[in-house]
Parts: C-alpha cells; sequence; structure tokens
C-alpha cells in the first residue's frame, strides 16, 4: 500500500511539472539577421582636391570621391559642406552641395565650384554634415550603374577646353536629368573638377555631351568623366 501511494505522488509530480512546462511561452529564437545587424556608418571622402581658377578673382574649383561603406543602409540627400580659410584660419566663404541618393556600397563623383570670397584661400576643407536619419535601411540599387560614359575626349584651343563624349542609359528606365562631372588628376590624387548636365537620355540610347571649361586647367596626368542620375 505505501508503496502504491509513493508511485502515485511521484506521479502527480511529474504530471505537475509537464503541465508547467507545457503552459510556459515558447521563446522566439533570434533570427540571424537581427543577430548581425550592422552598423551604420558615416559616409566617406575617399579623395578631393581643388584648384583655383585664376588669380585674379578666384574661385574654388573642386572634386570629391564619396564613398558609402554600408552594405545595408541608402543616404538620403547626402550633403558635403566646402570651407575656405585665410591664413589666420578666418572662414572666407561656406557652401554646401546636396546629392542624390547614394545606394549601399556606392561610390560616387563630382565635380564643381565653391565661393572663396575672390580671395585666395589658405586652406580648404570639405566635411559631410548628413544627419542619423539619413542612414535608412535599405538594400536598393544606384541607378546609376546603368550610367555609362563612352566615346570621351578631351579638345583644346588655348581659350577653353572641352571634355566630350557620349552617355548611355544601359537601364530600363528613362533618365530624366544626368549630371555628368569631369575630374582631373596629378599623381593619383584630385586636383580639379567640373560638370554639367544632359537631359532626356531613354532608356537603351545614348547621347552626345561636352563640358566646356574657361578656367585656367592645372597640370594633369589623366581625368575622368563621371555620371550620376539627377532625377530627383
Amino acid at each position: 500500500m505505501k508503496k502504491f501511494l509513493y508511485l502515485l505522488v511521484v506521479f502527480a509530480f511529474l504530471l505537475n511539472i509537464t503541465a508547467c512546462s507545457s503552459s510556459e511561452k515558447p521563446s522566439t529564437p533570434t533570427t540571424k539577421e537581427s543577430e548581425e545587424k550592422e552598423e551604420v556608418k558615416e559616409l566617406e571622402i575617399v579623395d578631393s582636391g581643388y584648384s583655383l581658377s585664376s588669380k585674379d578673382s578666384p574661385y574654388i574649383k573642386y572634386g570629391i570621391e564619396i564613398k558609402n561603406p554600408n552594405s545595408s543602409y541608402t543616404v538620403e540627400f547626402p550633403n558635403i559642406r566646402i570651407t575656405a580659410y585665410d591664413e589666420n584660419e578666418n572662414i572666407l566663404a561656406s557652401s554646401d552641395q546636396t546629392f542624390n541618393t547614394i545606394a549601399p556600397g556606392e561610390t560616387i563623383h563630382w565635380g564643381s565650384q565653391a565661393d572663396c570670397a575672390e580671395k585666395i584661400p589658405s586652406k580648404v576643407e570639405f566635411e559631410i554634415t548628413n544627419l542619423d536619419e539619413d542612414y535608412v535601411e535599405s538594400t536598393a540599387v544606384s541607378s546609376n550603374n546603368a550610367l555609362k560614359i563612352t566615346n570621351k575626349n578631351v579638345v583644346s584651343d588655348g581659350f577653353d577646353t572641352k571634355f566630350t563624349g557620349k552617355i548611355k542609359n544601359d537601364g530600363a528606365l528613362d533618365v530624366s536629368t544626368a549630371n555628368i562631372s569631369v575630374i582631373l588628376y596629378k599623381d593619383g590624387k584630385i586636383i580639379f573638377g567640373t560638370s554639367t548636365f544632359v537631359d532626356n537620355i531613354a532608356s537603351g540610347k545614348e547621347i552626345p555631351f561636352d563640358v566646356s571649361e574657361y578656367s585656367d586647367i592645372p597640370e594633369y596626368d589623366s581625368y575622368e568623366i563621371y555620371a550620376l542620375d539627377w532625377s530627383f
């Protein structure tokens, strides 16, 4: 009889444990994706440089290379600030430039001009000014990949310099506007930049362009021409 009661108590105890275990909510496994969620990295200025348009009434002619080091974050409306300083570290002028979206892993190039109050700066700084909210989780592919530069050439007559070529749209969608930037290099470093815009590049089509530059062109040993989809 005692043995029977003992077995009955043990059975009731085990039954209670089983009931408690089954009533507990199963733990939600953490996915590998959430465990390895990427930490947001700021945009990187890979290279930048400039020359002055002239000595009498100068302005800054610059080129810049910007990289998005993230693999799962797009940067919306990336912005750079160009600040010119005199020999006493006083600010001569400051200019901002906002771009279209930079996709994950993408590198863009841009050539343009910036203000220096018509004075020769002692130093020019380039910095990224985007906020955390501009970094949006995404794996979208850049539309810039569809734009190709072909037949590039440079022609100079002593008064102005023309960088010519064709821009081709290999994408499935039409591009209403594209920026074309010419970047000059010396010893592998950016020393000058300029650009223009072209419109109405239909899917599968290519159109000619020329980027005319009337400023003093610095001595360079190579140049590249880059395209950006500017269809906001």
